[in-house]
């Protein structure tokens, strides 16, 4: 509830209006614990849902706290908090396992600024 509050106060995004066939829905960022490409459109994964919305990952990612999320790989943006985690691979990329149980795959581009980012986290 705190890093909420906080992100509202900073002017991130707290939640995100869904709207599908027949019904809008609010889903709250605390409940996300990543989020892909999918075309022209993001997928909000939450729990067992996935909420499609379409927005470009880029300005979706300049209006969410950049302390609660990253970029792990070009299409994959992950909640820090939701990670369990994370082995290298010969590649230079990176596996990154979720509490959940999901595996997402980090590109090398981006595993310093994950690496920074859990130690931070956890010091």
């Amino acid at each position: 509830i705190r890093r909420a509050q906080a992100a509202a106060k900073s002017g991130y995004l707290i939640s995100v209006t869904v709207k599908s066939r027949n019904m809008t829905e609010i889903v709250n960022l605390a409940d996300v614990s990543w989020i892909e490409t999918q075309g022209n459109y993001l997928a909000l994964h939450a729990g067992n849902a996935t909420h499609l919305i379409r927005e470009t990952s880029r300005s979706f990612e300049a209006r969410i706290d950049p302390n609660r999320f990253l970029r792990i790989h070009r299409q994959t943006i992950v909640a820090a908090d939701a990670i369990q985690r994370v082995e290298a691979l010969a590649t230079g990329d990176a596996t990154v396992f979720l509490k959940d149980g999901t595996e997402l795959r980090a590109s090398r581009n981006y595993r310093d600024a994950l690496r920074q980012k859990l130690s931070a986290d956890r010091g």
